[in-house]
Order: C-alpha cells, then sequence, then structure tokens
C-alpha cells in the first residue's frame, strides 16, 4: 500500500505530538515531518511534497492568509486542510481563495480527522462517516427524536446554527460532511458499521449532499 504522506504545521507541541502518533496509527498515512514554524514549514513543504499538508494558520491567536499562499507555493502538488480551533465564515473565504481543499475543526477526533484526510486525498466524491448511533437525530436522546435520512448542507447548516448537535459528538461529524461537500464531494453517509451496506443503498443511516 502507497504511503499518504503528511506535514503538520502547528505551533502547538503537544497537538503535534498527538496528530502524528494518531495519523500514524491510521494506515496509509504517514506523517513525513512536523512543525512549529510557518516559515520552517514552507521550506519542508517544498523539498518534502507531501500528499496533504494539515496546518493551524491561526497563530498566536492571528489568521494568515498571505501564509497558506506561500504554503500553496511551495507545494503547489499538496493539498492543502486547514486544522484549526475555529474559522470566521471570512477567515475561511480567505484560506479557501489561498488554495485550501477543506477546512476541518479540531473537534474531529482522530479517525474522522483520518477518514476526511484519506477521503480528501484520493478525491473522492463519497465519504462515509462512522459513528455510535445508527443515523442522525433530531432531539436526540429526548422526546420527539427523529432520524434524518435525507439532508441537504444548507439544513445542515441550519441546524449547526440551532445547536442541534451535540458539540465534541455528533456536531463536528456534520461540520466535516459540509466541508467535504463544499470542497467538491457529492455525498456523505454517517452510520454504524453494521449498517453501511444498507446505507449505501439508502436504506439506513443519514444522506448529506449538496
Amino acid at each position: 500500500m502507497t504511503d499518504v504522506t503528511v506535514l503538520l504545521i502547528d505551533e502547538h507541541d503537544d497537538v503535534r505530538a498527538l496528530l502524528t502518533r494518531g495519523l500514524n496509527a491510521s494506515p496509509p498515512l504517514k506523517v513525513v515531518a512536523a512543525t512549529r514554524s510557518a516559515m520552517n514549514g514552507i521550506q519542508l513543504a517544498e523539498t518534502l511534497a507531501p500528499d496533504i499538508i494539515l496546518v493551524d494558520l491561526r497563530r498566536r491567536g492571528q489568521f494568515s492568509g498571505e501564509t497558506y499562499n506561500r504554503i500553496g507555493r511551495a507545494s503547489a502538488s499538496s493539498r492543502i486542510v486547514v486544522y484549526t480551533s475555529y474559522l470566521t465564515p471570512e477567515e475561511e473565504q480567505a484560506a479557501r481563495a489561498a488554495g485550501a481543499f477543506v477546512c476541518l475543526l479540531k473537534g474531529l477526533s482522530l479517525k474522522d480527522l483520518a477518514t476526511s484526510l484519506l477521503a480528501t486525498e484520493a478525491g473522492v466524491d463519497t465519504l462515509i462517516n462512522l459513528t455510535e448511533v445508527d443515523s442522525v437525530y433530531l432531539n436526540f436522546g429526548r422526546p420527539g427524536q427523529r432520524p434524518l435520512r435525507e439532508l441537504s448542507v444548507e439544513e445542515a447548516k441550519k441546524y449547526l446554527a440551532r445547536g442541534e448537535f451535540a458539540p465534541g459528538s455528533m456536531a463536528p461529524k456534520i461540520e466535516a460532511a459540509v466541508e467535504f461537500i463544499e470542497a467538491g464531494g457529492k455525498e456523505v453517509f454517517i452510520t454504524t458499521p453494521e449498517l453501511i451496506e444498507k446505507a449505501l443503498r439508502k436504506e439506513a443511516g443519514t444522506r448529506i449532499t449538496d
């Protein structure tokens, strides 16, 4: 199996260490270098030409679109993924204009992050996001709970804004699905491992599309 090489650029030592361990434990992903320095990251991108550059552009609380531009120019063949704590809509637009393939938030589990990175590198148009419940629900665990079998990006954003999905649980999965589709993906299925085949036949799970 051919490695999918990853360059990490993040100023937080503990985050780099955690991501390096987690991604290296998710073959075929392989972290080939990790740095806290944007300047060093630009040099590494040019030298290594990794498949994916995973970078937090918000350095010491400040967003730098120009840094992103320089990273993109250093390795035009790399797919750049923003992985940060938060982005305003204006910052996300600037990141995409600078060449970001997808923007992800750090609430994602390592498993979900690895899945998103592999889908990014493969350029696939369908993403399967595995979870512990059979589908996405409104009013989960409350009276009136109901499954969402089909969900558009517009509806997903509306429900996210209303706080319908639990932070650190379903909300990051929905956010990742929205990012994937807005980056050019066709559809995302969210379900349990046991229901993957049924979900792909649209008999179970939740399907998110544009």
